[in-house]
């Protein structure tokens, strides 16, 4: 009996430490894209502004 309360508790730790360490894991990631994401829209307005100007310069 006492033997299958330590095999659960050590289950529970077990799980509660593989959730953390996905948590953090998907933490990184979602700070990553959402550093690309910045990236990506600082280089469109970029990309925005310059066809602007091509476009008044045309015209």
């Amino acid at each position: 009996m006492q033997e299958q309360k330590k095999e659960g508790s050590r289950q529970k730790i077990l799980k509660e430490v593989t959730k953390k360490k996905i948590q953090k894991r998907l933490q990184k990631r979602f700070n990553k894209f959402a550093l690309y994401m910045e990236k990506i829209e600082k280089l469109h307005n970029e990309v925005c502004l310059l066809c602007l100007l091509f476009i008044f310069q045309v015209s």
